[in-house]
């Protein structure tokens, strides 16, 4: 069993966090965040800091070796972060969309 992390992604202008998320390959997972299309709230985010010539940070906040306890830390990182008014641009509570190691189709889309 490969280690998940569960990691931040960070807006570089003003250091807040605006993400929380899981992956195996955090480095590939970021590629993934920079490519998405769409009209999420991420994506524009990402999309407007790529206008100015910079991009999120990522930042690992813990490192587990079961994708439960990822997806139970991601869910109560949401949680809390948006309870303390935390503008998070993550569309869902968390703990979703991470399906063997990769995000489920539905979460590419």
């Amino acid at each position: 069993m490969s280690a998940i992390s569960i990691y931040y992604l960070i807006n570089p202008r003003d250091s807040a966090i605006r993400y929380v998320g899981i992956a195996r390959d955090v480095k590939r997972r970021l590629r993934d965040h920079l490519r998405e299309l769409g009209k999420s709230h991420k994506t524009h985010w990402i999309s407007a800091l790529k206008k100015i010539g910079t991009r999120p940070v990522l930042v690992v906040k813990a490192i587990v070796q079961s994708r439960n306890e990822a997806k139970r830390i991601e869910v109560a990182l949401i949680a809390k972060l948006r309870s303390i008014g935390v503008r998070l641009v993550n569309s869902t509570a968390g703990g979703d969309g991470f399906v063997g190691g990769k995000h489920s189709n539905e979460t590419k889309a």
